[in-house]
């Protein structure tokens, strides 16, 4: 397959089939049926019988390497495929904000809508949709010598990665001369085929420094550049929390938190040094003494937002809370934050679903326990695929307020910031907040100003959760709901059954009497 490049400067360098041939082209593989034996079965009878399907077996296995060596080529193919896809979305994307005459900040947010856009096709988190659409533009445009050999199979598409990685860190080297880049790019380009990208990665590393040994310093400032705190929730209550920081600081802080764990250890210490060093180590990100780890891992002091089963909270049941951002957590951790909790703040959920219970609408100011029972109800951005808590989101009317829109949670959704941006970002608003001129909207006299700004459209659906509008057209709706009704124990469950229907029945009410009465 020949992939054209320089898409986005107006014609390909090189001539080739067009994308839809392309496509057309990308063909899985056939194999015949599978002979007897192949699946396992005993191979039984005459001698000569058994020496049959042994070649039989022996030719499927064969045809199966052969196979998935077409398989692997293929996935390469589609690989470059998609890498010419994306750069011509992107180009597509800067040519619009170009013709609409876009500004600086009008550019950003294009940028951002057209990312969100390859993340949601590609349901990927938006963070990798960035990182994909960057490789692919530098390596449609930059890098034909890795590009035209991924798209003919020859390596795969995290060899292909590794190759750009190699490269952009020697071009990005001030007064390296372009000639050199790509020497050495077609010498990469070689040693990547036939070998793992572990392999390669290693070999290319002691290639790059024999090379280019100068490099090294202006890799390490551009890559301290990129340190970063991640957070990625787990299961079973934990989550992750990683830090990529220079190797210096991360070594000294290693070794802090294993003296100061160590100092923990004692005969009545029953915690693995594992274990120590993790509670030192959050201890002192919370702004707590080291001290406040002896007594088990740190409760935090920071604001988060615990929802908790009233059930469960007394004691009553063992149903799990729901911590924002990481998910279920035990019934018992969730009265230990609650005991330690300087205040609470009430959200009403149905008994029976969990969902929470709607609120009443108000002035255009959100109440705070409407913004309670609006976290509680979101849980994260709305914006397809983003995992951004409500702690860091804003709440926006679906309907603008100056439009009729209500204060209430059928016109209100959470939306971060950057897709708060992409929402409005139709509406022409400038960063202060008046709306500009939109072309879309009629020049006085009734002459047409002509096209408007594209954008993201949420729209509230029956479940309580908008589904968006992409500006291409495609119609996500809201992701399904997780709600589960609370865990009721047997014996409070019974009086449910028999008071079903009730006006004036309290499930917290008989739970407690039951609870108070034996």
């Amino acid at each position: 397959m020949s992939v054209p490049v320089g898409t986005s400067g107006g014609a390909a360098t090189t001539a080739g089939p067009t994308m839809a041939e392309q496509l057309a082209a990308l063909r899985l593989p056939t194999l015949p049926p599978a002979a007897p034996g192949t699946r396992g079965e005993a191979l039984a009878g005459t001698l000569d019988g058994t020496r049959g399907a042994l070649g039989a077996v022996r030719a499927d296995y064969a045809a199966c390497v052969d196979a998935l060596a077409e398989v692997a080529a293929l996935e390469a193919r589609v690989a470059a495929c998609k890498a010419a896809l994306i750069d011509r979305l992107a180009a597509a994307g800067t040519s619009e904000a170009q013709a609409l005459g876009f500004d600086t900040r009008q550019q950003g947010i294009g940028d951002a809508s057209t990312t969100a856009e390859l993340a949601t096709v590609l349901c990927i988190p938006e963070r990798s949709a960035s990182n994909l659409r960057a490789q692919c533009v530098a390596l449609v445009r930059e890098h034909p010598h890795t590009l035209h050999a991924l798209g003919a199979g020859r390596f795969s598409w995290q060899h292909a990665l590794a190759i750009l990685d190699q490269a952009l860190s020697v071009q990005n080297v001030p007064d390296m001369p372009r000639d050199v880049v790509d020497a050495f790019e077609r010498d990469l380009v070689e040693a990547a085929c036939g070998v793992t990208v572990s392999k390669f990665t290693a070999a290319a590393n002691r290639r790059r420094e024999r090379l280019h040994p100068g490099s090294i310093q202006t890799r390490a400032a551009a890559a301290r550049a990129g340190r970063c705190l991640d957070l990625q929730p787990g299961r079973d209550g934990m989550s992750y929390l990683g830090l990529y920081l220079p190797a210096e600081t991360a070594q000294a802080v290693w070794n802090h938190a294993t003296a100061a764990a160590r100092a923990l250890q004692g005969p009545a210490e029953p915690r693995t040094l594992a274990q120590l060093r993790l509670d030192v180590a959050a201890a002192l990100l919370l702004g707590q003494e080291t001290a406040d780890a002896k007594a088990g891992h740190p409760a935090p002091r920071a604001q988060i937002l615990l929802t908790v089963p009233i059930l469960s909270l007394l004691g009553v049941s063992d149903g799990p809370a729901e911590l924002e951002g990481c998910g279920p957590v035990p019934a018992s951790i969730a009265r230990r934050l609650a005991a330690q909790a300087p205040s609470f703040q009430r959200l009403l959920t149905d008994p029976h679903s969990g969902e929470p219970v709607a609120l009443s609408p108000g002035t255009y100011r959100v109440s705070e326990a409407m913004r309670a029972w609006l976290r509680a109800r979101d849980r994260t951005c709305t914006f397809p695929g983003c995992t951004t808590v409500t702690a860091d989101t804003q709440l926006d009317h679906l309907l603008a307020w100056e439009h009729g829109g209500k204060t209430r949670e059928d016109n209100l959704a959470s939306e971060c910031p950057k897709h708060h941006l992409v929402k409005h970002h139709k509406d022409g608003k400038t960063r202060t907040g008046p709306t500009k001129t939109n072309p879309q909207k009629t020049k006085q006299g009734g002459a047409p100003a002509g096209p408007g700004i594209r954008g993201w459209t949420p729209q509230m659906t029956e479940t309580g959760r908008p589904g968006w509008t992409s500006p291409a057209g495609r119609y996500y709706p809201p992701e399904p709901t997780d709600a589960t009704p609370p865990d009721y124990p047997h014996w409070l469950q019974d009086g449910i059954s028999r008071r079903k229907g009730a006006t004036d029945y309290s499930i917290l009410e008989h739970a407690l009497t039951v609870r108070l009465t034996g």
